[in-house]
């Protein structure tokens, strides 16, 4: 206390304060004023005296609002009425030193904790301030955000917003962190701008959250999205840095005050995530996903049950080469079949597990199925049947895939030959490139996806290199029919594949169409509905022997020298006057000469159990020295119809005709390429009963194919060099190979570079 006034006329009181000594630390501080004075002091003081019996009561309460009052009186009335008053001290006359100077120690204390307790509030004042700003923007930050919420839950509701800026991680990498500081600035500048009254805080790294009240309107609400997302260059910053950023933002409509902030906060954060996902640089409204998202809790609640009980179940589905329709792999997929809701197609749930990392113990209880089913098919046809699984890139951040399969796979008694392991994003780390190196070390093939997202700038990913074996993603297979740039690129991807010995494989093939483009680019093996949904295993197994391939017969005819094919077994038989071989310098052996003639004459006949089979690849390595419209070079007579391999049909080209003679007005031809005279070819012709399909192609290149094409069986003459219409064909032969399937395009194209190694090789 600075001073303690006594407002008093009594002159008793004013002698008895001047003469004790032993109070002095306090009564030195005293000073007398008289009653019409005390007005003065009412707004510079802390503690009066008053030494008086007539004052009003009201008047003695509004003193004690300004400050302490002792009252030194002797109306016991008053003293019962004032006892209320916490800052009135009463005293009764006749005076006592002691009872003032404990009133006056009172006082003392009550005004020295009072002044600590106002510092104290100022600090505490603005230390929360501190903790409830972002040091760097001088936006609440988070804690800001919740005092914020719980200091204004008057309103019904709220709507609230969750801001990111995309690619924010690239430039801090790319331009430093003071760059990014300065983003995050001048983005708080200009998203505070757009919100109007709205509360913005920034809650940490590159995610701010705005809280609007819900007297709001939602379009209102969707216009400030709207407007934040075209502002990226309003931002000042270089022309570099507004080019790659843009904002993801996840908002929700009418959520009750009452409710936890941590809730609304978690929801926003969702939607968020989902603009993230869906491409970023746009904003979703949680509302919108609420169903999916209480989806997607159900799957995390339910997952383990799940596994345990054995919901989770193997699926199989076949890769079909799309020339020969024989299976050429299998796939095998993860299905839930859920008590309630039957079988769950993985795409509905996989990805979630993949986001909460129970996708690792879940593919390894699926490869134990894989393999328990793969156990079952030895000594069938299946038993050499390649398997692919795709499996997460979280198996190569736990670093132990290798022995985990490994282990599975001996359990059963397999060979990782005969696995692919599907991966669709890698991890470019030294751990995961390493773990793929051990896989493909101990026999496994490995496979990546190629798809409109992961493609990017370039064809190839820094992992390619590792690869066996590419997937065309079924979204780039789709779009391919009716986008430029899909077809483009697959095409880009095939021709990659090739120059680097890369086996290709589309997905997602739903119609005929997709086949004829697909295996007109070069790729031959495809799997979708257009030749099989996913199966159960039994059914599986079933579909399997009916469409497999065993080991396929080939015979081939070199005429060096003889008639006979390569085994020693079907030899053919010459009609005419003189077979003649003659040595060929291109060729380094010896070629037949056919010297035409009638029908029929000057050719050689070969066994009719070397065109058996419905389906066929014909090649046959020719030099013709003189054109004959419509002539065969190789010829079979069915008893419904024939096959002829012309090289020179309509206008000169190489054509093959398949006529089934029940119609006769229908003529089959695949017209393909013209030739030129005493030039060396390798002309190859196939069939494909199952898809009615006949192709042409010289050199190893497809020239032409033909759909709708009849079957014809049960062949009666097979014949080199004529037919049964038309006069014989005039030139040599060096090689006539005949298999009992069809021939994918690169296998074609392998057999015509082996038979023109050395005609090349002499030619230089």
């Amino acid at each position: 206390m600075e001073k303690v006034y006594i407002i008093s006329d009594d002159t008793k009181l004013f002698d008895l304060m001047n003469n004790v000594s032993k109070y002095g630390d306090f009564f030195d501080q005293i000073a007398f004023v008289s009653e019409q004075n005390s007005i003065n002091i009412m707004d510079r003081n802390k503690c009066v005296i008053i030494a008086k019996d007539d004052y009003e009561l009201d008047v003695l309460r509004l003193l004690a609002k300004k400050m302490y009052v002792i009252l030194c009186t002797g109306d016991d009335e008053l003293k019962i009425e004032i006892e209320e008053d916490n800052n009135l001290f009463v005293v009764s006359r006749p005076y006592r030193i002691d009872e003032l100077y404990c009133c006056l120690k009172n006082i003392l204390k009550y005004i020295t904790l009072e002044t600590k307790m106002e510092k104290r509030m100022i600090k505490e004042i603005d230390a929360r301030k501190v903790a409830e700003t972002d040091y760097l923007t001088g936006l609440p930050n988070r804690r800001g955000l919740y005092e914020h919420f719980e200091l204004n839950k008057k309103g019904n509701s709220v709507h609230c917003m969750f801001l990111d800026i995309d690619n924010f991680k690239k430039v801090n990498d790319t331009y430093g962190h003071k760059i990014g500081d300065k983003l995050l600035i001048k983005v708080s500048h200009m998203v505070k701008e757009k919100i109007g009254n709205a509360f913005l805080a920034r809650m940490g790294g590159d995610e701010y959250a705005v809280m609007i009240e819900g007297s709001v309107s939602r379009e209102q609400v969707v216009l400030i999205a709207e407007n934040i997302l075209k502002s990226v260059d309003e931002i000042e910053m270089s022309m570099d840095i507004n080019s790659i950023i843009s904002f993801s933002i996840g908002i929700i409509f009418d959520q009750p005050a009452s409710q936890d902030l941590d809730d609304i906060l978690l929801k926003c954060d969702i939607a968020m995530y989902q603009a993230k996902k869906s491409g970023k640089g746009k904003y979703i409204i949680y509302n919108s996903i609420e169903e999916q998202f209480t989806y997607k809790l159900s799957v995390l609640r339910e997952k383990n049950a799940a596994l345990a009980a054995g919901q989770f179940k193997v699926f199989f589905q076949p890769r079909m080469n799309m020339v020969t329709s024989g299976i050429d792999c299998t796939e095998a997929k993860i299905w839930w079949d859920h008590p309630k809701d039957g079988l769950r197609h993985h795409s509905v749930f996989m990805e979630i597990l993949e986001e909460d990392g129970f996708v690792v113990e879940l593919e390894m209880y699926i490869f134990e199925q894989l393999c328990q089913n793969m156990k079952t098919w030895k000594n069938t046809p299946l038993d050499k049947l390649p398997v692919f699984m795709n499996i997460s890139r979280k198996h190569f951040l736990v670093g132990n895939i290798v022995e985990q399969l490994q282990k599975t796979v001996e359990m059963y008694d397999l060979k990782p030959e005969r696995f692919i392991i599907g991966i669709n994003d890698l991890d470019t780390s030294e751990k995961a490139t390493l773990a793929v190196k051990k896989l493909k070390k101990a026999g496994y093939s490995i496979s990546y996806k190629k798809s409109i997202g992961n493609i990017g700038v370039s064809l190839l990913d820094i992992n390619d290199n590792l690869a066996d074996q590419w997937v065309i993603d079924t979204e780039l297979t789709k779009s391919m029919l009716n986008s430029r740039s899909s077809a483009t690129m697959i095409k880009s991807i095939i021709s990659l594949a090739r120059e680097l010995n890369i086996k290709i494989v589309a997905r997602g093939i739903e119609d005929k169409k997709s086949v004829e483009y697909l295996s007109g680019y070069g790729c031959n093996i495809g799997v979708g509905k257009y030749f099989s949904e996913a199966l159960k295993p039994e059914a599986f197994v079933e579909y399997a022997l009916q469409n497999i391939y065993e080991e396929n017969n080939t015979f081939v005819y070199d005429f060096d020298g003889t008639l006979e094919e390569r085994t020693g077994k079907n030899k053919g038989r010459y009609v005419g006057e003189k077979c003649i071989f003659e040595y060929c310098e291109e060729l380094e052996k010896q070629v037949i000469r056919f010297t035409g003639g009638a029908v029929l004459q000057n050719v050689v006949e070969l066994p009719n159990e070397v065109m058996r089979t419905q389906n066929y690849t014909v090649s046959i390595m020719m030099s013709v020295e003189e054109f004959s419209y419509w002539t065969s070079v190789f010829y079979t007579e069915y008893s419904n119809g024939f096959m002829s391999v012309m090289p020179f049909a309509w206008d000169g080209i190489v054509m093959l005709r398949v006529k089934d003679l029940l119609y006769e007005d229908e003529w089959h031809d695949a017209i393909g390429h013209s030739i030129e005279l005493n030039e060396w070819y390798y002309v190859t012709a196939t069939y494909n009963s199952r898809k009615s399909e006949s192709r042409v192609y010289v050199n190893g290149e497809l020239f032409a194919f033909r759909d709708d094409v009849h079957t014809i069986e049960s062949p009666t003459r097979v014949v080199v060099g004529g037919d049964t219409f038309m006069d014989s064909f005039t030139g040599r032969i060096s090689q006539v190979t005949i298999h009992d399937c069809v021939l994918s395009v690169d296998d074609i194209r392998d057999e015509y570079k082996k038979s023109f190694e050395k005609l090349e090789k002499n030619k230089k």
